[in-house]
C-alpha cells in the first residue's frame, strides 16, 4: 500500500544521507499508522517526538507558504483529531488557538458514518427538525427498527463521537438531496454536492458564541424541500428538482463560507490576513467566495492532506520561535 512504499522511501533516504534525526514531527491522531511510525523512529534515534494538530498543520502551511507570522485560518476538512480528543474539522484559528468551530454533532457508530453518511443526517436532523420529522424523511434510508436502533445509540451516545467537520455537513447534506446514500471513496459526497450546485438562495448564518450553528441550515433544507413535495417521492419535473436541488447544493456551501469568515473576523479587533486550508479548500464555491474577501490558500503546497507535513514543519518552527522570542 501507499504506507510500505513511504516507510520503504524514508528508510531508504536515512540510509542514504545517514541521517540522524533529533526531532520527529507526527500528527496528534492516536491510530493513523504514521503515528506508530513516528513513535518507532523516535526510540531508534532517541529523538523528540512532538505532535501537531491536524488542522493546526493545515493552518501553517497556508500562513508560511504566504510568509505569515500572525493570521486569522479557517480550516475545513473530513476529520482531524483535536485537542479535546473529538473529531474537528470545521475550525478557526488565531494563530495556533483555536477560537471558534461548526456545531458538534454525533457521529453514529464512529467511522461507520463517513461510510454511510446517512448515520450523519440522521443525528443532525434529530437536532435540526425532532423526531417526527426526522423519523418521516430518515423512512427513505432506514427502517422503522433501525432508526429505533439508531435513536437509542443517539441518546446513550454509545460507539459514538463528537464532531465538528466540515466533510460530514456536505456529506449529509448530499444524502439529504438525495444524491448519494454511499461514500464509495474519500471526499464522493461533497463532489457529488458540488457538482450539483449552482446558484444559492439567501440565508444568513447563524453564529452562537463562537460556534456556527448548521442545524438551522438543516431545518432550512428541509423547509425548502417540503414546499417542493421533495421529502414525499417529488412528483415534480426533473428539471424543476434539478434547478431546486443546485440552490440548495449551493446555499449549503456558501452558508459555511459566509458563517466561517464571520466566525474568523469576530475573533479579533486586529485587521489579520485570513487563510483558508484543508481538503475544503479544493470546493470552488466555498474558496470563491472567501477568495472574493481576499482570504488567501495554497498555490504551491497542495491544500489538503499533502501539504499536512509542510504545515507541521511550520507549525513546529513558529512554536519554537516564540519560545524563543
Amino acid at each position: 500500500g501507499s504506507f510500505a512504499r513511504y516507510k520503504k522511501t524514508l528508510e531508504e533516504f536515512l540510509t542514504l544521507t545517514r541521517a540522524r534525526p533529533r526531532i520527529v514531527l507526527a500528527d496528534k491522531h492516536p491510530g493513523y499508522a504514521t503515528s506508530a511510525y513516528a513513535q518507532e523512529l523516535a526510540r531508534r534515534f532517541r529523538a523528540r517526538l512532538v505532535r501537531i494538530q491536524h488542522h493546526r498543520a493545515h493552518a501553517f502551511s497556508v500562513a508560511a507558504e504566504h510568509g505569515l507570522r500572525e493570521f486569522l485560518a479557517i480550516v475545513c476538512d473530513g476529520l482531524g483529531w483535536g485537542d479535546d480528543d473529538t473529531i474537528w474539522g470545521g475550525e478557526v484559528f488565531l494563530n495556533d488557538e483555536r477560537v471558534g468551530h461548526l456545531e458538534a454533532h454525533t457521529q453514529l457508530g464512529g467511522d461507520a458514518a463517513t461510510r454511510e453518511p446517512a448515520r450523519m443526517l440522521f443525528s443532525i436532523l434529530e437536532k435540526a427538525v425532532g423526531t417526527a420529522r426526522r423519523a418521516r424523511i430518515m423512512q427513505r434510508f432506514f427502517s422503522e427498527e433501525e432508526q429505533a436502533v439508531l435513536s437509542r445509540q443517539l441518546a446513550e451516545q454509545f460507539n459514538s463521537i463528537a464532531t465538528t467537520s466540515c466533510g460530514r455537513v456536505l456529506d449529509a447534506a448530499a444524502v439529504f438531496l438525495g444524491l448519494c446514500t454511499k461514500r464509495e471513496y474519500d471526499g464522493r459526497p461533497a463532489m457529488l454536492l458540488e457538482a450539483a450546485a449552482t446558484q444559492a438562495r439567501e440565508l444568513a448564518p447563524i453564529v452562537e458564541g463562537r460556534v456556527l450553528l448548521t442545524s438551522p441550515l438543516f431545518s432550512f433544507l428541509v423547509e425548502q424541500s417540503e414546499e417542493h413535495g421533495a421529502t414525499q417521492r417529488d412528483t415534480s419535473s426533473t428539471h424543476k428538482r434539478d434547478e431546486w436541488r443546485g440552490e440548495l447544493a449551493a446555499t449549503v456551501f456558501t452558508y459555511l463560507a459566509r458563517g466561517l469568515y464571520a466566525l474568523a473576523r469576530s475573533a479579533t479587533d486586529a485587521k489579520l490576513p485570513v487563510v483558508f486550508g484543508g481538503g475544503c479548500a479544493y470546493n470552488r464555491f466555498m474558496t470563491a467566495w472567501l477568495c472574493s474577501k481576499g482570504v488567501l490558500v495554497n498555490n504551491a503546497v497542495p491544500a489538503g492532506d499533502g501539504g499536512i507535513a509542510f504545515g507541521q514543519v511550520a507549525a513546529y518552527l513558529a512554536n519554537a520561535r516564540n519560545k524563543n522570542s
